[in-house]
């Protein structure tokens, strides 16, 4: 996957071990509560805009550029799981090199990370 950007209204990752080594987030305790939780699932990272409904959350995973204006989700799951990005609500996907855009409700996205 080349260099893209996602907006959204909520995103979610999820995938193996080892993801978490490739997102990064910037969560603004100002503007959104951030949680991180351990679930039978895996490990759970949320980060969330505030009731107020101020800023947005910006993300990035790998060549992603990832930005959502309700809610930002991180699973790492165990396992050789893929790694899946599904984004909903008002999703725009612009690929940066062809300019190319898609629009659409809802995005799902799947893949693996390299050298897994």
């Amino acid at each position: 996957m080349g260099r893209n950007v996602l907006f959204a209204e909520e995103v979610r990752i999820e995938g193996p071990a080892g993801l978490l080594d490739h997102v990064v987030t910037r969560p603004d305790t100002a503007a959104h509560d951030v949680r991180v939780q351990t679930l039978p699932e895996g490990l759970l990272q949320s980060v969330r805009v505030k009731n107020n409904g101020q800023g947005e959350i910006r993300g990035q995973l790998d060549q992603l550029v990832i930005v959502a204006t309700r809610s930002l989700q991180v699973l790492e799951r165990p396992g050789n799981v893929p790694v899946v990005v599904q984004a909903r609500g008002d999703v725009l996907y612009k690929d940066l090199a062809t300019g190319q855009e898609v629009r659409q409700a809802v995005l799902r996205i799947e893949g693996q990370i390299e050298g897994q």
